[in-house]
């Protein structure tokens, strides 16, 4: 339904131009051959994050399924084998939630997956089973008599094609919603971190994939009004074909040539040096950004009882590594790099006209201090004045 409908890679009897035919059928096994080999490639590569590679290889692997079930369509194996049809085509409702969740792990260092992300799997289970249930359960003449009006070989009742159209309509404004979704966590990304604590070739990467499956997205779009409007033909299918060609040659040559955002996000590529030697240059700048960034974004430092190990854990490094960045990157130690942001959301705390009529102790509390001598300790040593002296 999603990308399916009538092309010259039918069965050969309704083709009368057999090199039209080798020509569609070579896009097609491009196609497949690129979204197969950057899957493969993504769940098999060792390095970077295991959980955002595997995001990744599933909004492509979506893509595979997708255009599988096409090419089973216009084939013709679904007509001989009906029982198998429309299985693979489901997957497409796992696109926007992979792609978002993917985008979430590229811009947040301590991402994990979290059983509450199991939820926006829920549309394409419901889907999934509504759709199986009903069609499976139909006689063997009813799915053959589908299958043909998804080809466009039968004209469908107005109820059925109102529900074609219906399903395909929620399809693209589900994964509208989460590219929506994902622009705006890019965007917040840059925002908040701000220009120098964000890693401009991650920024530069994750706008690639966004543009690219933005085009993927619209070209399937008009795709498919082009279908609803006219009888189909082999066009559309070269028209989609050559879509997938270039949104997955464009992500394969800014992989080739960036692969480093295959791996600047790694937490397992710790140098395994003694304890007192330090991080390489380009190593201890990774790492400090991936700090930055969670500190400005998460501001993990207002919660009180905030301790090393328990930071570690959020940016899923081990507490050596993130002493080493503190002391080797900041030239502080872990409470003084802590407190610093702590006095100055105080700072800003203490002169917003939110706060006008805020204690001392109150401020002092939500910034994440527990004994008001450490805080007025510190609050001297980052800014050398009282927080009474810093109120307008």
């Amino acid at each position: 339904m999603f990308l399916t409908g009538n092309s010259c890679l039918q069965e050969s009897s309704h083709c009368s131009d057999p090199m039209h035919v080798t020509f569609l059928q070579s896009l097609h096994y491009i196609v497949l051959f690129i979204l197969g080999f950057i899957s493969l490639f993504l769940l098999t590569n060792p390095k970077g994050q295991r959980v955002s590679n595997m995001l990744l290889a599933g909004c492509f692997l979506v893509w595979l399924f997708v255009f599988v079930d096409a090419w089973a369509f216009s084939a013709g194996f679904y007509r001989k084998h009906v029982r198998l049809a429309f299985f693979a085509n489901q997957a497409v409702w796992l696109f926007g939630p992979l792609y978002w969740l993917y985008i979430k792990s590229r811009v947040s260092p301590g991402f994990r997956w979290r059983n509450q992300f199991f939820v926006h799997v829920v549309p394409f289970l419901a889907v999934t089973a509504v759709f199986q249930v009903a069609y499976q359960s139909a006689s063997f003449s009813d799915q053959k008599a589908f299958i043909e009006i998804v080809l466009r070989q039968r004209e469908p009742s107005i109820g059925v094609g109102l529900v074609l159209i219906l399903v395909t309509a929620l399809i693209f404004i589900h994964m509208a919603a989460y590219l929506m979704m994902a622009f705006r966590a890019v965007r917040e990304y840059r925002s908040n971190a701000g220009k120098k604590q964000v890693d401009s070739l991650n920024l530069s990467w994750l706008h690639v994939t966004l543009l690219s499956f933005s085009f993927l997205l619209i070209g399937a779009l008009i795709h498919n009004v082009i279908r609803i409007g006219a009888s189909g033909s082999s066009g559309d299918s070269l028209f989609m074909s050559t879509l997938l060609i270039g949104v997955t040659s464009t992500i394969l040559f800014a992989s080739l040539r960036n692969s480093e955002v295959f791996s600047d996000l790694s937490i397992v590529a710790v140098t395994k040096k003694s304890k007192g030697a330090s991080l390489p240059e380009d190593t201890l700048l990774m790492y400090s950004r991936q700090l930055e960034s969670i500190m400005v974004s998460e501001k993990p430092y207002l919660d009180p009882d905030l301790s090393m190990q328990r930071l570690a854990k959020q940016l899923s490094w081990p507490a050596r590594t993130l002493s080493q960045v503190v002391n080797q990157g900041f030239g502080q130690n872990y409470f003084d790099y802590i407190n610093r942001y702590r006095i100055e959301e105080a700072v800003r705390l203490l002169r917003s006209p939110e706060y006008a009529d805020a204690t001392v102790l109150h401020i002092m509390y939500d910034v994440g201090f527990n004994s008001k001598s450490s805080f007025n300790t510190a609050f001297k040593k980052h800014t050398g004045m009282t927080p009474s002296q810093a109120k307008p």
